[in-house]
């Protein structure tokens, strides 16, 4: 019991540590509002997600998610944390960001993790938002007329081959336009009749109400989640980064 109720203490710790090192708001960025939420399925997780000022007023956004759960994933992401604030300080383009970071992985991590990724620079004067997608869910951009885009992958996941490139590919965000980041354990979340959140079912709630706030709709989208997968032990961490452009 005593070994048990220590354990039970660490791993509150580490939780209070990783809470810690994730944003609790968003950063001020003329002309736009952004918002996240992570809510590890237990003590703590291996999703990240993560707001990081460069020069020249851009903005780093990223979202990611570790193979694996518990204190391992959590861990290693950390130590991804911590090479990617490094890499950013450097100011290089995200292609080249993300291609370092994945040959420090590849050398760093088991051969049996990797990280899904994806990784966007906002320059809100040019009102473009330059991503690599490392084989993470595709983000959604939804247009103030409700219409889809989908950021599609551009690389695989960072940590399996050391060699592997990534392509850059550049949006322009137009006003009211929503950009929708989540995790896999958002859409695969099963229900009690084994039936996944899914998509479309995220996609809709943010359509509900455009005009909200990011916030908002981060609550709204989490409230809907875990009221969809209330009925069953969770099974993997559910984590949301949604950007819009207010003017």
């Amino acid at each position: 019991m005593v070994a048990a109720e220590r354990m039970e203490q660490e791993l509150q710790r580490a939780r209070e540590i990783q809470d810690y090192l994730l944003p609790t708001q968003g950063p001020p960025i003329p002309g736009y509002e952004v918002s996240g939420h992570s809510a590890p399925c237990q003590a703590v997780g291996g999703d990240y997600f993560d707001y990081i000022e460069l020069p020249g007023g851009r903005y780093a956004l990223g979202l990611g998610d570790v193979a694996g759960k518990g204190l391992p994933a959590a861990l290693l992401m950390a130590s991804f944390q911590a090479g990617l604030d490094a890499l950013c300080e450097m100011g290089l383009p995200p292609g080249e960001t993300i291609g370092r970071l994945n040959r420090l992985l590849s050398r760093r991590i088991p051969q049996n993790r990797f990280v899904t990724f994806f990784f966007g620079v906002l320059d809100p004067e040019r009102h473009t938002l330059t991503y690599v997608n490392a084989g993470q869910n595709p983000p959604c951009r939804v247009r103030a007329s409700a219409d889809v885009e989908r950021l599609a992958a551009t690389g695989p996941p960072l940590g399996l081959l050391a060699n592997a490139s990534f392509e850059t590919r550049t949006l322009e965000i137009l006003p009211g336009d929503v950009v929708v980041c989540f995790s896999d354990g958002a859409t695969e979340g099963r229900g009690a009749s084994d039936e996944e959140f899914g998509e479309g079912r995220l996609i809709d709630i943010v359509r509900q109400d455009l005009s909200a706030s990011p916030e908002a709709i981060v609550n709204r989208v989490a409230a809907a989640v875990e009221r969809h997968c209330a009925a069953s032990p969770r099974q993997d961490d559910i984590t949301f980064v949604v950007l819009k452009r207010s003017a």
